[in-house]
């Protein structure tokens, strides 16, 4: 289901680093509640030049003595990078896979084929069921953004799929929260029936955690009831 990501199992020496992560820019057209980046007011406030982006990469190969084995790029939204496709053609040249996460607002069919081309793999997001038309409201209250944008979001998965994109290149990404925590399952039944790649991921917190944090995020109680519900979808398939 990728809610554990087999990548990060062995590290067995102090050197051992085969995984990279990074934040490109801070520019983002939504404001999800529960992202850090909204939390601590950093969105559109700067990124990284290619030059920086290339050092990273350079840094990493002394520390290891060898290329990294996969790129993370993050944000913001890596989309909205104006060196992307330059930095992943430089990620290829070194060996290293691309993986993009991106609420895929800013995709277009050119570039989508672009990064099918390449290989790249790509972490959507989603939070409801698209087939559901009374969910989109939702989905734009899950991004902080409105109904308009939520429909766009919608969108962009159809452009991915029309450039060949399917699991387990192309994979979507849930940030679980009590708004829509029971529509988990009708969401995961959606993904297998269209042989999407599937992310649910609790929240995180940078900072203490408070009575903030958990008017946003499912009590455990949820939880186990949604990986119960998540277990019977799967057996269906």
């Amino acid at each position: 289901m990728g809610i554990l990501d087999n990548r990060y199992e062995k590290m067995s020496t102090p050197n051992g680093l085969r995984y990279g992560i990074i934040e490109v820019t801070t520019k983002c057209q939504c404001a999800c509640p529960g992202c850090y980046m909204v939390r601590r007011n950093a969105l559109n406030h700067g990124e990284m030049s290619f030059e920086q982006a290339v050092r990273v990469l350079d840094l990493c190969r002394d520390y290891c003595e060898r290329e990294l084995e996969t790129m993370d790029l993050l944000g913001g939204d890596p989309l909205l990078w104006p060196h992307l496709q330059k930095y992943i053609e430089e990620l290829i040249r070194r060996g290293i896979l691309p993986w993009i996460f991106t609420n895929m607002l800013a995709i277009t069919p050119e570039l989508a084929q672009w990064l099918f081309e390449r290989k790249v793999h790509v972490t959507g997001k989603l939070n409801i069921n698209p087939d559901d038309p009374k969910q989109i409201l939702l989905q734009a209250k899950m991004i902080g953004c409105n109904k308009k944008t939520a429909s766009r979001m919608i969108a962009a998965i159809d452009i991915f799929r029309q450039a060949g994109y399917k699991a387990p290149l192309l994979r979507l990404q849930n940030l679980v929260r009590r708004y829509n925590i029971a529509l988990i399952p009708e969401y995961y039944r959606w993904c297998l029936k269209h042989n999407l790649g599937t992310d649910l991921e609790l929240m995180g917190s940078g900072e203490e955690i408070g009575e903030k944090y958990w008017q946003i995020a499912p009590t455990l109680e949820q939880i186990a009831s949604m990986i119960k519900a998540v277990q019977r979808v799967r057996q269906e398939f």
